[in-house]
């Protein structure tokens, strides 16, 4: 094998080298997007749970309150279970 067909080899090796380094830093940093886009949707359902939790609150609240009509709070109790 000749020099120049030698250098012809590195060059090569080290192109793709260089390509495998861009493809592996590529998936990293779209594994890390995932990541954050996963806790960023775990983190709003969590909002989300808690502030329906205090809407039930807020309207058993208001069923068992002496001014509240009861077929209000029959609905109200069949919409939510």
């Amino acid at each position: 094998m000749s020099s120049s067909e030698i250098d012809i080899e590195a060059r090569y090796a080290k192109k793709i080298d260089e390509e495998k380094r861009n493809r592996i830093q590529s998936n990293r940093e779209s594994s890390r997007r995932s990541r954050l886009k996963r806790k960023k949707r775990i983190n709003d359902l969590i909002n989300e749970i808690a502030t329906l939790k205090e809407q039930i609150l807020e309207g058993n609240r208001r069923c068992n309150t002496k001014d509240s009509g009861a077929i209000i709070c029959y609905y109200y109790r069949r919409m939510i279970f």
